[in-house]
């Protein structure tokens, strides 16, 4: 179940990411990342809901209560987890959310990982350089 669910964070998680990269505001990225991606976790809970309610009306006792289990564990991880503790710790954390050792922020800055950093793209070699009217 926590494979299942870690989509949802990936969701939350990279909304959230790329509204603190774009204003670099911790309240207003969480905020902005809950809203953005709500429909979503919504969509996707739900998605995996029925395919395993389905479990529950089998006529075997053990995949029952299997999906039984499953099904309340989706809930849960769905909606108090990443709707309501997730943002909840991430508001109170403030900045030190984004912290990462120093080793790691090397890491990120050699190899261009964050946003923004992007290289300029390479010009093309191919196509012929445009030409000007002469007078």
């Amino acid at each position: 179940m926590f494979g299942l669910s870690m989509d949802y964070e990936v969701f939350l998680m990279s909304r959230i990411r790329e509204e603190y990269d774009r204003t670099g505001d911790n309240t207003a990225a969480v905020a902005v990342g809950l809203q953005r991606s709500g429909r979503i976790i919504t969509s996707a809970a739900v998605l995996i809901l029925v395919v395993i309610g389905l479990f529950s009306i089998s006529g075997i006792t053990f995949i029952k209560l299997i999906g039984v289990a499953m099904l309340i564990a989706v809930l849960v991880d769905a909606t108090i987890v990443r709707a309501l503790l997730v943002p909840a710790t991430m508001r109170l954390l403030g900045n030190a959310n984004w912290w990462a050792p120093a080793p790691l922020r090397r890491f990120y800055a050699r190899h261009g990982l964050r946003e923004g950093d992007d290289p300029p793209p390479a010009p093309d070699l191919h196509r012929a350089p445009a030409r000007t009217p002469s007078n």
